[in-house]
């Protein structure tokens, strides 16, 4: 479909435990070029939380356990939003993940508040094929890539996520971003120093803000 800028909603990577294992994780695989599918850091990261808390769960359990994540119901904004962006035609909403496309795609599918919207997304990119992680910039270009725009039309393109790495890593790949502070606590992170350039394009405390920064541009910007 014809479209002029590309929104890419970020699927949340698990939080297991309270430690910072599965960003670790991915972090040591990418920095040492030992890729290893989301869905098996996923496993051994609940592996890791129930060892940390000192329980113990059976392959059925864990696998139920699993299985029952990747059906999970999504924050009341998401439809809304995702409705507002179907009635425009220059933008395409995809889904942009470091899982794998079964686990993404069984995600949208069998989630109960997503599915009836499944057909909303334009594609669904998924970090396989590059065999790197969020933030790697290889990253960053397959998604420009799969979503046909070049090096030089990065800034028509708008990530949208939750986490901080996502952020960084789009902004380093010249694409704006929109980060969801559901808190309100503000933009925090200190993993570039005081690179300003890195930051967030604008910050939002809803997706329903979503619609209006996409069409209007980033009026509430806190980033370059």
């Amino acid at each position: 479909m014809p479209f002029d800028r590309a929104c890419c909603c970020h699927h949340s990577s698990p939080q297991a435990s309270s430690s910072s294992y599965p960003t670790a994780r991915l972090t040591l695989r990418t920095s040492t070029d030992q890729y290893e599918p989301f869905s098996s850091v996923t496993r051994n990261a609940l592996h890791h939380a129930l060892s940390e808390a000192r329980e113990s769960l059976s392959d059925e359990a864990v696998d139920a356990l699993l299985d029952a994540y990747d059906a999970l119901s999504v924050f009341a904004d998401v439809p809304r939003c995702l409705r507002a962006l179907a009635s425009k035609p220059t933008i395409a909403p995809v889904v942009f993940s470091n899982g794998t496309l079964d686990m993404v795609s069984s995600s949208v599918q069998r989630s109960p508040s997503l599915e009836p919207l499944a057909s909303i997304f334009a594609d669904i990119v998924v970090v396989d094929p590059v065999r790197r992680y969020k933030p790697h910039p290889a990253v960053y270009d397959y998604l420009a890539a799969r979503v046909g725009k070049s090096a030089d039309e990065a800034r028509d393109m708008w990530v949208v996520s939750g986490n901080p790495f996502d952020v960084v890593g789009a902004r380093a790949a010249g694409m704006r971003a929109a980060w969801v502070d559901r808190q309100g606590g503000g933009w925090q992170d200190r993993l570039c120093g005081e690179e300003k350039t890195w930051a967030p394009t604008v910050v939002l405390r809803s997706l329903d803000e979503l619609p209006a920064v996409l069409e209007g541009g980033a009026s509430s910007s806190v980033g370059a």
